[in-house]
């Protein structure tokens, strides 16, 4: 039965992409009306795919926004995040600028994709929010981008006073460490606040 639903929503999906927008919304109105909520999200999503593959992004999201009254920071920020993996510039300055996009759900996977996707205007823009909380979930976006070797963006945190470099034991360099990213572990020794106990270890074993 599930597989059967995933199926339909495929289905109809791809209608959807293929319509004008006054017609995709109409779609989505009486399916939002007639399903679960569920079903309603597992559209969004699947049509979202499918109209990244037609390069109609930026019009769906509008018609869900638009039309059909989709909050712009709905489901955690999935408009945001989908337009940030598909590099939709437009789409992207218009949710953080000017569609109050709420930063209340996962701001710091907003904050991520930004990095990766080397939006870094974009990021100081999302990061000047006095809502949004660079160090939440035990400062994981730190030590997310120390893991992957993201420098820049690295320094950029450790720049704000809420981001602790030294917490659970220095783990942002434990992280960066693992992944063997020499600048990010030089930065993060040079930070006062990572305290010494475990800096020769560090260097030691990353000169081998």
């Amino acid at each position: 039965m599930a597989s059967r639903t995933i199926t339909t929503a495929g289905d109809l999906a791809q209608r959807i992409v293929e319509l004008p927008v006054d017609q995709a919304a109409e779609v989505f109105i009486k399916v939002k009306e007639a399903e679960t909520d569920e079903a309603f999200f597992n559209l969004i999503n699947v049509t979202l795919a499918a109209a990244a593959n037609k390069g109609r992004i930026y019009e769906i999201v509008h018609v869900l926004i638009d039309d059909v009254g989709i909050s712009p920071s709905a489901y955690g920020n999935l408009f945001l995040l989908v337009a940030i993996q598909e590099d939709n510039f437009s789409l992207i300055h218009e949710l953080i600028k000017i569609a109050a996009v709420s930063w209340t759900e996962y701001p710091n996977g907003v904050l991520a994709a930004l990095a990766v996707g080397e939006y870094y205007n974009l990021f100081l823009d999302v990061l000047a929010d006095p809502s949004v909380d660079p160090s939440s979930h035990d400062n994981y976006l730190v030590r997310w981008l120390a893991s992957i070797g993201e420098f820049s963006y690295v320094e950029l945190l450790l720049e704000d006073p809420r981001v602790d470099p030294s917490a659970d034991n220095n783990y942002v360099l434990k992280e960066a460490k693992r992944a063997g990213n020499r600048h990010v572990i030089d930065m993060l020794l040079r930070d006062y606040r990572v305290t010494g106990g475990e800096e020769e270890d560090y260097i030691e074993s990353d000169s081998e």
